[in-house]
């Protein structure tokens, strides 16, 4: 649970308020939904969405697009980006990464897990395919 409340001084600002969080897995079960495709995009956060969404991946096999971070970031989580899509591999997924992703120019390529390299530990997008 996330706690926001109003700052007095300044209208319309918000410093806090109070949110419910659910996982993914949570979330999907409660509403019936079975999603086609997930876009994770949460400045290392995937580190926790994802062992919160590992049924609802593995029942439903949506097509992943998901941001890779920067070590430093990942640091934060105890984990790199490798431990991160490592279960994802191993459901049998592929995966085709970019690393320039924002560059026009720039071009998907194959990942594998034994292929991933320091290079893959950047910001980066990577795209699964069931």
């Amino acid at each position: 649970m996330i706690a926001f409340e109003m700052n007095p001084r300044r209208k319309k600002r918000f410093t806090s308020a109070t949110l419910d969080i659910l996982t993914l897995d949570e979330y999907c079960a409660s509403t019936g939904t079975s999603p086609d495709l997930i876009k994770i995009d949460t400045e290392g956060y995937q580190a926790k969405i994802l062992p919160g969404a590992a049924e609802t991946i593995e029942n439903s096999r949506p097509i992943l697009l998901m941001e890779f971070d920067r070590p430093e970031k990942m640091r934060y989580f105890d984990t790199t980006n490798e431990a991160v899509v490592r279960p994802l591999f191993e459901l049998g997924y592929r995966a085709y990464w970019c690393g320039e992703h924002r560059n026009r120019a720039s071009r998907f390529e194959e990942l594998t897990l034994d292929g991933m390299e320091e290079r893959h530990e950047s910001n980066s997008l990577a795209v699964f395919l069931p």
